[in-house]
């Protein structure tokens, strides 16, 4: 079946500022005949533009279906490709033209004008629904709006903040206008319908909205009339209801936060971590659990003789039978004298004697692939000026045991990577000759020499995440590429080049800084995977970006968060992921020396 409309539309200009048109549509018939266009109603119409604005040029657009309201369209409710798909046809009037227009039907005419040097500096519409008879249609045009808009905090929720939004039109004078906005959030979050919305004074407003009570990103779309250009999304992170769990102890300061995920069969993972240490340098473990109805903790003492701890492992491939993962903490002094210590075990762990002192700690799991054992990256360092550390890496089974000797460089992420037929691999990325981050397969580098890098982008901050789709899981490595428009995080998988590999990346997205480290999981309720990476933000205080598969105007809701008020710009900041209370979402887990802050989507 075919819809067949004509429409001759003959201009008359009345003056520079005045446009009028005429157009006769024919029937909208659903059957494939030629239309006689005679006889049928005639729609006049007229496009009035307000002087002081320069108009050379008249742009006419017809929208029809897809239920489109000139209120829709002059609130940028509908983006360029969601209005390009339901774009009947449009014409440059200025000099008279055809335009085709069905006579049965809802539509929207927009008449757009612009000045000498193509600005978009003026607009209008009208809602049409059936054309009969001898029908008149006058479009009165206003200005276009210029729109700025300062977010305050944007890594602080919205309930502590107040956003200021500013409209100015093409001319640079203050322009009056209703200014509304809508607010989204995670999957599951209660849907907002938009403001009601209120007026600018001499270009002006300053308002503030309420959190929608889900942790985790916001995206607020102002709604002006008439923007020259899509306005960007204020985003926020939502912080409410999240509960705190205080690490007991005396001295925090100069502390290394540790945290990790432990798995136990049957039932859901707990955290354990590092509490603050006692005047003497000892630092005790505290493992948190969902008990049904809150989180509780539980203090696991270490011998009193070890001191100095770093850092907390759990291992995640104790094998067959294990109830529990096993955990082990990791100690040592400035001059590299330590102890590794299984929790609970009996003893007082095992002597091991580090280059110097600990810097960083990676868990680098085995894969479904044969020979691959799990390990343990230990990144070690001595200050030899006051900008310049010199690393050093060494591997370890999880129990303690050496796989390799002292190598120069520094271990940052270990987990699997699939590649495109599905065989998976154990990955590590370590320091390389070049002293950049680069993605080795342990089955070439052997963990004691680097050949065979996966050819990357520089990789500022690097993870393994497990990517569930269409019900299929698939692991990939997560990096970072600087490009000229900014920075990005990726999502890659392996493929063949030759007698090695190569990365094929599956997504990408923006970033609002380098990060250091990304874990990726289910943190809202639409069953998709998300990624959370930190940034640095200052010498030491990092910032936490969430992007989940949720879209918001096409795009992926993204949002930052410093963490809880009244963390200081000098505390040291991690952060977890895990389903803690087993309802299938993942928590969000930022945590201090002193604190631990749990979100729960």
């Amino acid at each position: 079946m075919q819809s067949l409309t004509r429409t001759t539309w003959l201009r008359v200009l009345a003056d520079m500022n005045d446009t009028v048109l005429r157009m006769r549509p024919c029937g909208l018939l659903l059957i494939a005949v030629v239309c006689a266009c005679s006889g049928d109603p005639t729609l006049d119409l007229a496009v009035h533009h307000p002087n002081g604005y320069g108009v050379t040029q008249t742009v006419v657009t017809v929208y029809f279906g897809g239920d489109i309201s000139c209120d829709a369209i002059e609130y940028g409710d509908r983006t360029f490709a969601e209005l390009a798909a339901i774009t009947v046809d449009e014409v440059d009037v200025t000099g008279g033209g055809r335009i085709e227009v069905d006579r049965l039907g809802g539509k929207s005419l927009v008449a757009r004008g612009f000045d000498a040097q193509h600005r978009f500096v003026t607009a209008g519409c009208k809602d049409l629904g059936e054309i009969a008879g001898t029908t008149k249609v006058e479009i009165d045009t206003q200005p276009t709006a210029v729109v700025a808009i300062d977010p305050a905090q944007p890594d602080r929720p919205f309930g502590e903040r107040p956003i200021l939004v500013t409209m100015s039109d093409t001319n640079g004078t203050a322009l009056d206008g209703m200014i509304s906005w809508q607010l989204s959030g995670p999957a599951g979050a209660p849907q907002q319908p938009a403001s009601a919305g209120m007026m600018t004074k001499t270009g002006e407003l300053q308002f503030r909205v309420s959190d929608l009570g889900v942790p985790g990103p916001e995206g607020l779309r102002i709604r002006a009339p008439w923007a020259t250009a899509p306005l960007p999304l204020v985003t926020a992170f939502d912080l409410t209801s999240a509960p705190s769990i205080s690490l007991a102890g005396a001295v925090s300061a100069g502390l290394h936060p540790s945290c990790d995920v432990r798995g136990h069969a049957g039932k859901p993972p707990t955290l354990v971590c590092l509490t603050q240490a006692d005047v003497g340098g000892h630092r005790d473990a505290v493992e948190i659990a969902w008990s049904g109805t809150a989180y509780t903790s539980t203090a696991k003492s270490l011998p009193a003789t070890i001191k100095n701890q770093f850092a907390v492992v759990v291992d995640h491939d104790s094998g067959p039978g294990v109830p529990d993962d096993s955990v082990y903490v990791i100690s040592a002094d400035p001059t590299g004298s330590g102890n590794w210590y299984k929790l609970d075990a009996p003893g007082t762990g095992t002597t091991v004697v580090f280059p110097s002192a600990l810097q960083n700690v990676v868990y680098v799991p085995s894969c479904q692939q044969a020979g691959s054992i799990a390990a343990v990256g230990v990144t070690t360092g001595s200050a030899l000026t006051s900008s310049a550390l010199l690393e050093k890496e060494q591997f370890y089974t999880p129990a303690g045991f050496a796989l390799s000797a002292v190598n120069d460089g520094e271990a940052f992420s270990g987990g699997c990577v699939v590649d495109v037929d599905g065989n998976e691999h154990q990955g590590v990325v370590t320091t390389g000759p070049s002293g950049d981050p680069t993605l080795y397969l342990v089955a070439d580098k052997n963990l004691n020499t680097q050949p065979n890098p996966i050819p990357t982008s520089k990789l500022s901050g690097t993870g393994f995440v497990s990517v569930t789709s269409q019900g299929a899981v698939e692991k990939r490595f997560a990096g970072t590429r600087l490009q000229a428009t900014g920075t990005v995080v990726f999502e890659a998988v392996l493929a063949h080049d030759g007698n090695s590999f190569k990365l094929v990346e599956r997504t990408e997205l923006d970033t609002a800084a380098p990060p250091t480290k990304i874990l990726g999981g289910k943190l809202d309720q639409d069953g998709d995977t998300d990624l959370m990476w930190d940034m640095s933000a200052g010498a030491r205080r990092r910032v936490f970006q969430v992007s989940l598969a949720e879209q918001v105007s096409g795009a992926p809701l993204t949002a930052m968060t410093s963490g809880p008020a009244g963390v200081t710009a000098t505390t040291e900041m991690d952060f977890a992921i895990g389903d803690f209370n087993g309802d299938g979402v993942d928590e969000m887990v930022l945590y201090t020396p002193t604190t631990v802050t749990i979100y729960s989507p």
